[in-house]
């Protein structure tokens, strides 16, 4: 996609080469926030077996409460503080937006 994208608005990059960075930012950054948008699964999670679900019901959460748990890992340092220091050891993300990973077998 990323070729495709450099092939394409190659004309407008080359006229200024701080274009092609700031849009490849954005690009990778929206990317990685829609990355569990498929049914709560990355590609790593689908590698993995591996789902994120809403902890009340076990249900696959909705679109925009997987982007807001995408969201917090951008503040990577405070996810960590909350991984180690806290009681249950989840993400600031998870515990946030109500959900949770588990192994596919579990859910079954």
């Amino acid at each position: 996609m990323l070729i495709f994208l450099t092939t394409f608005f190659y004309p407008y990059f080359k006229e200024d080469p701080t274009n092609f960075i700031f849009s490849s930012y954005i690009f990778g950054v929206i990317i990685f926030l829609l990355k569990d948008i498929i049914k709560g699964k990355s590609i790593g999670k689908l590698i993995m077996k591996l789902s994120v679900i809403n902890t009340i019901d076990k249900s696959t959460p909705s679109k925009l409460r997987l982007i807001i748990r995408n969201l917090f890992v951008l503040i990577a340092p405070v996810e960590v503080l909350s991984i180690f220091l806290g009681e249950d050891h989840e993400r600031l993300g998870d515990k946030i937006t109500g959900t949770s990973v588990y192994y596919d077998s579990f859910l079954k």
